[in-house]
């Protein structure tokens, strides 16, 4: 959902609880893989951001039982987006 104001525009994201659920297990399996890899820098950086990614995801999915809903601000200017808000739906 989108909501127009005169400074910007609030993007709404809403995300169910199985669909983290489904994105926390695809993060942390990626992770798994890419920790298989022998290269020693840039895959082990992009494990462990997965693995933070499965771990947020989890957090959100236990402490919001029926999802979240993201807020995003979108400035007119080339800034670009903020993170505004995560709240529970």
């Amino acid at each position: 959902m989108v909501e127009q104001n005169w400074y910007g525009n609030y993007i709404y994201v809403y995300i169910s609880n199985s669909d983290l659920r489904k994105a926390s297990l695809a993060t942390s399996v990626a992770a798994c893989a890419l920790a298989l890899f022998t290269e020693p820098t840039v895959t082990k950086y992009i494990a462990a951001a997965c693995e933070l990614s499965s771990i947020t995801c989890q957090y959100w999915a236990d402490y919001y039982p029926r999802g979240v809903k993201i807020s995003i601000l979108q400035l007119p200017n080339p800034v670009g987006c903020i993170p505004y808000d995560v709240c529970g739906q």
